[in-house]
């Protein structure tokens, strides 16, 4: 993209090994798929869910001229879903591909110039045969994943039931002879199920849809670094914060210990689509199609509309950031908009090969 907002062709995919393939994937393939560039932006994965019945594939695609073993993994049943792809990276630029299933076995791949993608190692996030990774994300070098832990009493109250996640993190050191693993730890337990969505400095903890209703009216924001997680209720200006000095205050409904009633007098929050920024602010989109910044501190910030208007379930929005531009994809139309002031910058019907 140019300074002034037009569009400029990159690339046909011929700097890609296998290029051509990689068109057809994107252009013809089933099912839905998800592409993702690797962090030293040499590679891009792509995983495929074919539908039906869900046979999930992934395939890395590298420049040209680095040579070496492909990836192309598939999997038939019984073989658990998958839950995501994650890419730690250590401070010293190190990094790896996580493929991660919702049983919580993670194989950890990386690229070896000239001898091509490697299996590092193999692990469980999960600590017990029943537990289920519902969503999964990397900051840095470690891993963070919310996990269903059903009780073992099916007769259990709805409370029980619907506090049955927990959100996990674990460290990774990745260097050039492999990978060593940190020990497990709890952030938070007790808790509805939210999806994990990283930014280098933070996790932000979504509710997911169809959440209990009070906890579907904020979310959390958690500061690894500080040890410390954020309430935070957007619209309604809540912002609270609390260090946790042990594992007993990383209990769910101790965080919430004061707040509970206060809370429960908000909005339930209205999120349709929800992406992190190039600054590591979350992007939110709701249903109505309004576009906003929550920032790490727990502010938000409304930046624009898109013009489709009311967003159903099954609407794709995809959100980037590129320096001060948001770039926002709806129905086949690419919105540039200028983050700072909300200024439409270009509006471009896209063909289905740009797309």
């Amino acid at each position: 993209m140019k300074p002034d907002g037009t569009l400029r062709h990159i690339s046909d995919f011929s700097d890609l090994s296998q290029g051509r393939r990689l068109q057809e994937l994107l252009c013809h393939g089933d099912g839905p798929r998800r592409v993702q560039p690797s962090p030293d932006g040499k590679h891009l994965v792509v995983l495929q869910k074919n539908r039906p019945p869900p046979l999930p594939r992934v395939v890395a695609f590298q420049r040209q001229g680095s040579g070496g073993a492909e990836l192309d993994r598939s999997w038939r049943s019984p073989q658990p879903a998958l839950a995501g792809l994650v890419f730690p990276q250590s401070p010293a630029g190190c990094w790896a591909l996580g493929i991660v299933w919702e049983h919580g076995r993670t194989e950890l791949w990386r690229f070896v110039p000239a001898a091509g993608w490697q299996l590092l190692q193999t692990l469980e996030l999960c600590q017990g045969a029943r537990a289920r990774v519902v969503s999964v994300c990397s900051r840095a070098a470690s891993l963070v994943w919310c996990e269903e832990r059903p009780p073992l009493d099916t007769h259990s109250d709805v409370s029980k039931c619907t506090f049955r996640f927990c959100v996990c993190a674990r460290a990774l050191e990745l260097g050039e002879q492999g990978v060593r693993l940190g020990p497990v730890r709890i952030v938070l337990h007790n808790c509805p199920e939210y999806r994990v969505l990283a930014s280098p400095q933070h996790v932000f903890l979504v509710p997911a849809s169809g959440s209990f209703a009070t906890t579907s009216r904020f979310l959390l924001i958690w500061h690894a670094e500080q040890a410390k997680l954020t309430i935070a209720a957007p619209s309604a200006g809540f912002v609270h914060s609390k260090v946790l000095h042990s594992s007993s205050e990383s209990d769910f409904r101790k965080l919430l210990l004061g707040s509970v009633g206060l809370l429960s007098a908000f909005a339930p929050l209205d999120i349709h689509t929800c992406a992190v920024s190039g600054c590591g602010a979350l992007l939110l989109v709701s249903r109505k199609g309004a576009v906003s910044m929550l920032e790490a501190g727990g502010t938000q910030r409304h930046i624009f509309d898109l013009e489709a208007g009311p967003l159903a379930q099954g609407d794709t929005v995809e959100l980037k950031t590129f320096g001060s531009t948001l770039a926002c994809v709806l129905a086949g139309v690419l919105y540039l908009v200028d983050q700072n002031s909300g200024r439409l910058i270009v509006k471009k019907i896209l063909s289905m090969k740009e797309l």
